[in-house]
């Protein structure tokens, strides 16, 4: 039973949290077009950890931390070939501050 519920809640947390981390990658990385996730673990700190990969290519890997409610910047690429970020200046934005730029526009 309780397999069952920890199953059910990882099926909700990468449900939920796939729309935030695609919109996340595409806008500050270069050429991402098809996000997959694995899968999700807690650490013994609580942090919910995300596990996927880019591009159809699973070597391509990230980890991503959701540090609050959801999903907001906090994405570690955990290969080396991983796509670069989109400014040289390695600044990238919030699923927050890019959905607030398109409410704006």
């Amino acid at each position: 039973m309780k397999q069952q519920q920890t199953k059910n809640l990882e099926a909700t947390i990468l449900k939920t949290e796939q729309p935030r981390i695609e919109k996340y990658l595409t806008y500050n990385y270069v050429g991402i077009h098809d996000v997959t996730l694995t899968g999700s673990h807690t650490n013994p700190t609580g942090v919910i950890h995300i596990a996927g990969y880019v591009n159809d290519n699973p070597t391509l890997t990230f980890d991503a931390g959701i540090y609050d409610d959801h999903f907001e910047t906090a994405l570690d690429p955990t290969s080396k070939d991983f796509p670069l970020l989109k400014n040289k200046d390695r600044s990238v934005k919030t699923v927050s501050e890019i959905e607030a730029e398109e409410k704006a526009k």
